[in-house]
């Protein structure tokens, strides 16, 4: 009776048992499959294992740590580096200014033509000089529109005159012919005067040439007929009979009187012809000139 009693508990403990095995035997099985049943090879599967272990190192403790965001403000990329800065070197421009008002002309040298001044002071670029290096072609100061040369005697120059141009100066110009000194005077008869009975013939003598008369020789005739003559070496102021001063020559534009005569008769209304000789220096001397003048007292 005891004996069947228990012989549903054994068949319960071995389906329990068959039940086990093959549940291991089915995991046994699976453990042999590919993972997740694919067909993905060795390299596949460490490529995975790489890219795992890489979100492992950017994500740590396997946090999912999201990519940034492009648009997002903190998202800022480092500024670029300053680039170099390369120092200029000081201007090389030559320059020249003058301590004296210095004349600037249309060549080097004072025989062409003057066109403005560069005054001192006042500093200007260079644009070329002469052979000589005596000259510095410049900007007329006077107008910007044409150049000329300037003299470097009171100059001061700075930056690099050495590479300027040199410049063949102009031509000098023919220079003018210097003018002979001319002589030339105006004879005028003034009055005649008694003065202690004698009768006394004054002129008068403007000096209109280009040089001073310092002598001068008077003959008076009386209807071609030569009377007294005289000469002297200073011109003088006639007041009647007095003559308050006198000076030894007449400068151009000047005028003085001389005298001659001295006739014992009345002269009015008679005519007479004055020869006049006025010299460029004392006694007759020097460049002369001649005259005739007629006159009736």
């Amino acid at each position: 009776m005891n004996t069947h009693k228990n012989r549903p508990h054994l068949s319960i403990k071995y389906l329990l048992l068959g039940l086990i095995t093959l549940a291991l035997l089915l995991f046994i099985s699976a453990c042999n499959l590919p993972i997740g049943g694919s067909n993905l090879g060795i390299e596949n599967q460490t490529a995975i294992a790489q890219t795992v272990s890489a979100h492992s190192a950017l994500s740590p403790l396997g946090t999912n740590t999201p990519p940034p965001n492009p648009d997002s403000s903190a998202n800022t990329q480092a500024p670029p580096l300053t680039p170099t800065i390369t120092l200029t070197p000081t201007s090389e421009i030559p320059m020249v200014k003058v301590s004296v008002d210095t004349n600037c002309r249309s060549g080097p040298g004072d025989i062409y033509d003057y066109l403005g001044a560069l005054l001192a002071g006042k500093e200007v670029e260079i644009i070329a000089k002469d052979p000589t290096n005596l000259f510095w072609y410049i900007h007329n100061p006077d107008d910007e529109n044409e150049f000329c040369w300037a003299w470097g005697n009171y100059a001061t120059t700075t930056g690099d005159t050495e590479n300027l141009p040199v410049f063949t100066p102009p031509p000098s110009p023919t220079p003018s012919p210097t003018p002979t000194p001319s002589l030339d005077y105006t004879p005028s008869f003034s009055e005649a005067v008694l003065c202690v009975n004698k009768w006394a013939y004054v002129f008068k003598i403007t000096n209109i040439g280009d040089i001073p008369v310092e002598s001068w020789d008077a003959g008076v005739a009386l209807n071609g007929a030569p009377q007294n003559g005289a000469a002297a070496d200073a011109f003088t102021q006639y007041n009647g009979c007095n003559f308050p001063y006198s000076q030894n020559y007449l400068l151009a534009g000047e005028s003085g009187h001389i005298t001659d005569g001295y006739a014992t008769t009345n002269p009015s209304g008679k005519n007479f012809s004055a020869t006049i000789t006025v010299c460029s220096e004392n006694g007759l001397g020097g460049i002369c000139k001649t005259k005739t003048i007629n006159f009736v007292p």
